[in-house]
């Protein structure tokens, strides 16, 4: 209306300036007009106006309209109209440059905006964007996933010429382009300190993963244990380089959320693979902490993330093979390769807090009934029999025993996640019977190994 009215004010001052066929136009009249009236209205017309363009240009509306207009692409895909219209390369090729072309623009955001609240926004609107498009993939054409000239030369995937055609097989394009995106803002994020932001670029993924679990997309569950896998590497270097563990702290445990909600949805595949890769970091992590203490709390959340995972494994009785193995990889997270025995008596005592979270574990089977799992903790504590010898190894049995009778369930301090206290057990009263079956366990062994002088 203001546009118009002005338009309108415009030609009639112009008209002023002129006179037709030697007539007075009245322009005393139309001054009048114009000083008195068209000038007032114009700027009480004006402040409406002014209100409705800076509305227009806040980063919250762009943010909004941008996501809602690449939903809404997103869902035509899936329109028979559209359907038939992208048999045409042509067709295909420009609707991947306006689904790209929306992801760029919320990543160019991120780098513009300075607030965390609509940053956040933007990084839940990228995910928001790849659930809904692993929810509708099945029903978009496949002529669709055939990457464009304009699609391979997006600077996302300009590092993955050689991978074209394994993308357009598992139709993980669109997917890729906003895990690339995501994955580079995790690490400007951890460079600036910026947790919260960080860790929800992880939940995203997670996020992602969890839609890909849902619709038994195999090849997007891939992607997604990679990545994860990847911003676990990006958390470890930027750890040991600023010697800050809250982004791993945080990574982690999305990570056995992932790992969780396969085993809700019962891809119990994916569960025992994804465990191996934690394993791995865990592993991985327990030697730089040996290096740099730090670090040694994160071996105990691998721990428990996996003692999590198990519990819900027993639970929901999932296969006993799986349990095992994956009851193994737990039980390998303390064992360092070629330490000497010397190293061995040392870490073995002071370094305790794993076999905290063990034990505990062991308390849970037996509550459960599920005694052959908890004999093989017990198996894996007199491993080191042969070298520490039953004084030093009961030594430390009694400091896990003791640290189990004394954990609350809750800190005494906050963290990211709260005040959890992940070496609490609700079992202790089946210390006693732990205790039993470590005797029994000791005395087999007893004459078997050489005791350490």
């Amino acid at each position: 209306m203001y546009v118009w009215f002005i338009s309108m004010t415009l030609v009639h001052n112009l008209l002023l300036q002129f006179e037709v066929g030697g007539l007075d136009l009245g322009r005393t009249s139309s001054i009048v007009i114009s000083t008195g009236i068209n000038l007032p209205l114009s700027g009480l017309l004006a402040v409406p106006y002014i209100f409705y363009i800076l509305r227009l240009t806040r980063p919250d509306h762009v943010i909004q309209r941008v996501h809602a207009e690449n939903m809404s692409r997103i869902r035509m895909l899936t329109h028979p109209v559209m359907r038939r219209a992208l048999k045409s390369p042509r067709i295909v090729a420009r609707q991947q440059e306006l689904l790209f072309d929306a992801l760029n623009q919320l990543d160019d955001l991120l780098g513009y905006l300075s607030y965390k609240e609509p940053k956040g926004r933007i990084i839940r609107a990228i995910g928001s964007a790849m659930k809904l498009f692993a929810q509708l993939k099945p029903d978009i054409p496949g002529t669709f996933f055939q990457i464009s000239e304009g699609a391979r030369d997006d600077i996302s995937f300009k590092t993955l010429e050689d991978q074209f055609s394994v993308i357009e097989k598992s139709r993980t394009f669109y997917t890729q382009k906003g895990f690339r995106l995501l994955g580079n803002e995790y690490m400007r994020f951890l460079e600036r300190g910026s947790f919260e932001l960080s860790t929800l670029c992880v939940v995203q993924v997670v996020e992602v993963g969890e839609a890909a679990l849902r619709e038994n997309d195999k090849p997007l569950v891939e992607l997604t244990i990679t990545r994860l896998n990847t911003l676990l590497r990006f958390g470890i270097k930027h750890g040991m380089r600023a010697m800050e563990i809250r982004n791993l702290y945080n990574a982690i445990d999305q990570y056995g959320k992932f790992i969780n909600a396969a085993l809700s949805m019962g891809r119990i595949q994916y569960v025992e693979r994804a465990c191996n890769h934690l394993k791995t970091y865990g592993s991985e992590i327990y030697r730089i902490s040996l290096k740099l203490p730090g670090f040694e709390f994160l071996v105990d959340v691998v721990a428990a993330e996996m003692r999590g995972v198990l519990i819900s494994m027993a639970t929901a009785d999932a296969p006993l093979d799986v349990q095992e193995q994956v009851l193994d990889l737990m039980l390998q997270l303390d064992n360092v390769p070629e330490i000497d025995k010397k190293e061995l008596q040392t870490t073995s005592i002071v370094y305790s807090r794993v076999r905290i979270l063990q034990v505990s574990l062991a308390l849970f089977y037996l509550k459960m009934g599920q005694d052959v799992f908890a004999r093989r903790i017990i198996e894996d504590i007199l491993d080191d029999f042969p070298y520490l010898g039953e004084k030093l190894l009961r030594a430390a049995l009694d400091e896990t025993i003791g640290s189990l009778e004394q954990a609350s369930p809750t800190f005494w301090e906050d963290t990211d996640r709260g005040n959890r206290n992940i070496y609490y057990s609700p079992d202790t009263e089946f210390l006693a019977v732990f205790r039993e079956e470590f005797e029994e366990a000791l005395r087999k062994l007893r004459g078997q190994s050489k005791v350490p002088e």
